[in-house]
C-alpha cells in the first residue's frame, strides 16, 4: 500500500508531485494577486538570475555555487554575531565611563586645581 492510499508507487509519485507543482503555483499566484510589487520584483529578479547563470554553467557546477553561496552567508551570519558581541560589549563599558564621566571630570578638576594651588604657593 502506498503512503497516499493507492497501490501503484507511480501513482503516488504523481500525487506528490502535483501538490508540489500546486503549491508552487499557489505561491506564484499570491505573489503576483496581492500587488507586492517589490516582491514580484525579487522573485523574477532571482529567477532570471538563475537562468542566466544555469545558461553558463552546467549543473554540477551550479549546484557547487549554490553551496558555495550558502556556505558564505552561513560565515557572515556567525561573523556578524562575533562581532556584534564584541561590539556591544565596548559598548556597554562606553555607556558605564559615559555614566561616570563627568564625576570623573569634575573629580580631576578638583585633583588638578588642589595641584596648581599646591604648586603656586
Amino acid at each position: 500500500m502506498c503512503c497516499c492510499g493507492g497501490t501503484r508507487r507511480s501513482w503516488c509519485v504523481g500525487v506528490t508531485v502535483g501538490t508540489e507543482v500546486n503549491r508552487g503555483l499557489m505561491f506564484l499566484q499570491d505573489l503576483a494577486c496581492r500587488g507586492s510589487l517589490k516582491q514580484f520584483l525579487m522573485a523574477a529578479i532571482g529567477l532570471w538570475l538563475a537562468a542566466m547563470i544555469g545558461s553558463c554553467c552546467n549543473f554540477l557546477t551550479v549546484l557547487y555555487i549554490g553551496f558555495v553561496g550558502a556556505g558564505g552567508v552561513f560565515v557572515c551570519i556567525f561573523l556578524w554575531r562575533i562581532m556584534f558581541g564584541i561590539a556591544s560589549t565596548f559598548v556597554g563599558l562606553s555607556e558605564g565611563m559615559a555614566k561616570y564621566g563627568f564625576l570623573v571630570l569634575s573629580s580631576a578638576i578638583v585633583a588638578f586645581a588642589c595641584m596648581d594651588v599646591k604648586l603656586s604657593y
